[in-house]
């Protein structure tokens, strides 16, 4: 079909100042509908029902869609079900008619509006598309879990993702195709429209079951697996519906409500401190790590850091040259923090101070990698490192905070360095760091 590029292309002036769309139908088109309608003329005529020529236009636009759409399906005896789905929505569109499905037109409109819907199609049963653009006979098109997951990462958390690093995103897809996965194996690869509270309810005892295993020689998971699962499924179903126009549905969300308390709270405990003193800092403990694990090893000790947010630091913010030496942990673009609270800066001190030295320009080794914490943890338990088997590399955190505990820093400092929140504003980025010093001093090893 040969387009047409004018800015005032199909519109004419009536008499009364007002616009019409005027439209040649296309001859194999037209050859087409005149089987059905042999009285069919030659141009498409429709008021616009508008003065303004700014408004004519986008009308014209609208319109002109739809007949394109309408016309391309009738060379097509194959369309599949959402493109027909849209095509009618089109063509309902185009004949000024507002779409209802067949049971919503019985139940709402009048006598004399229906009456009007069949005498609109009197001739042109075959005219598939306009029929069921008139008579409500296309059902909407259910969607997939995928198709529905596609638009929840590419359009829904475009924004969010995209202050992810490529591990970040990564970590975050896993997490969710988890919970896809896990609720296709429940409940089965269901249409997310089709999704009732007994699918929810049905998913929750799946979990359920494997968090109070029935056989008492089952490991049970933990409830927070569980919890997470139940999560992506609830912000994909209500985010998902809000974004299609489905409000009614993303309030009535069916996972709603649905998650498991945890009775015990599972944390790593902290290494005492005369465990790191007389293992992991004496002489040679660390020699079999690589030169890039055992410089972050000693930088937690004395930093409490996250692991990740250490071998994430760059040379810009590695500041080994100002006065107080230290750590910059802010969010950048190309990788976002696990809290707004996690920005803040750490003073280098003790062996921490000496290791940073040895990789001023940060761990390209282990940078937007997930892999850290597994050489470290495997050389720590073959070599003896691990004060109790429920120990890890992560137990150094909890130590430097337990240190700043029985020092008596104050609580807010206490959190500021660990990244914590803050109910009120938080200690500031400062030049001085000596309030942060000063503390780090009094449990530093």
């Amino acid at each position: 079909m040969r387009r047409n590029n004018s800015p005032d292309r199909y519109l004419q002036r009536r008499p009364d100042g007002g616009y019409r769309y005027v439209r040649r139908i296309p001859a194999d088109v037209r050859a087409l509908l005149m089987e059905y309608d042999p009285d069919l003329p030659e141009y498409v005529r429709r008021s616009l029902d508008t003065d303004s020529l700014e408004t004519a236009r986008a009308r014209r636009d609208a319109m002109e869609a739809a007949d394109d759409e309408y016309w391309a399906s009738l060379h097509s005896n194959d369309t599949p079900r959402r493109e027909h789905y849209e095509r009618v929505i089109a063509r309902a569109r185009s004949l000024k008619l507002q779409y209802l499905p067949a049971e919503d037109l019985v139940a709402h409109a009048t006598l004399e509006e229906i009456l009007q819907r069949i005498a609109m199609v009197a001739g042109r049963e075959h005219d598939r598309v306009t029929v069921d653009a008139a008579l409500g006979g296309a059902e909407e098109p259910m969607t997939t879990l995928d198709e529905a997951f596609a638009v929840f990462e590419n359009a829904i958390r475009k924004t969010d993702l995209a202050r992810k690093s490529d591990w970040q995103r990564k970590k975050w897809r896993q997490l969710k195709q988890r919970g896809l996965t896990n609720f296709k194996q429940a409940v089965g690869d269901i249409p997310i429209e089709a999704i009732t509270r007994e699918h929810a309810t049905k998913f929750y005892e799946f979990w359920l079951k494997r968090i109070v295993p029935d056989d008492p020689d089952v490991k049970p998971l933990s409830a927070s697996a569980g919890n997470k699962d139940m999560d992506t499924m609830r912000a994909l179903y209500g985010e998902y519906m809000d974004y299609v126009g489905k409000r009614e549905k993303a309030l009535a969300n069916p996972f709603a409500g649905l998650r498991f308390r945890d009775r015990i709270e599972q944390t790593r405990p902290p290494f005492s401190e005369r465990w790191i003193r007389t293992k992991i800092l004496k002489a040679g403990a660390l020699d079999g790590l690589n030169d890039e694990a055992r410089v972050v090893v000693l930088v937690l000790i004395n930093t409490g850091a996250r692991p990740s947010e250490i071998v994430n630091l760059t040379a810009d913010r590695i500041v080994l040259s100002a006065k107080i030496p230290h750590i910059d942990i802010r969010e950048t673009r190309e990788r976002e923090l696990k809290a707004a609270s996690s920005a803040r800066r750490i003073p280098l001190v003790g062996v921490s101070l000496e290791a940073m030295k040895e990789m001023p320009a940060g761990f390209p080794r282990y940078r937007d990698k997930d892999t850290l914490s597994g050489a470290v943890n495997k050389f720590f338990r073959e070599n003896g490192l691990l004060e109790t088997p429920a120990h890890s590399l992560y137990s150094f955190r909890h130590s430097f905070e337990a240190r700043l505990k029985l020092a008596q820093v104050d609580e807010e400092l206490r959190r500021y360095l660990m990244g914590h929140s803050i109910k009120r504003p938080k200690y500031g980025y400062s030049d001085d760091l000596s309030w942060a010093l000063a503390a780090i001093e009094k449990v530093a090893l």
